[in-house]
């Protein structure tokens, strides 16, 4: 029988790894309109159109984005 210490150090531990997942995770179109709160338009010509916001890495034909380069540029470029 589980001991109720040793659930929760194993609901701990997935939780972590999960948490640990998620911020490998690569962002979409869809993840920086999120971050940012603004339409996809409004991202495509005003954010993602900046030189100075991070290059997306092409995976196929889909565009990413490495979510601590994006977060880095937001800090810089506040308005």
């Amino acid at each position: 029988m589980f001991d109720i210490l040793d659930l929760l150090r194993q609901i701990l531990r997935a939780l972590n790894d999960l948490n640990a997942n998620q911020q490998e995770k690569l962002w979409t179109k869809s993840d920086l309109s999120v971050y940012f709160s603004v339409g996809l338009t409004t991202l495509d010509c005003e954010i993602t159109s900046s030189p100075t916001f991070p290059r997306p890495v092409k995976i196929s034909k889909s565009l990413r984005w490495i979510p601590d380069e994006v977060k880095t540029w937001a800090r810089k470029n506040r308005a």
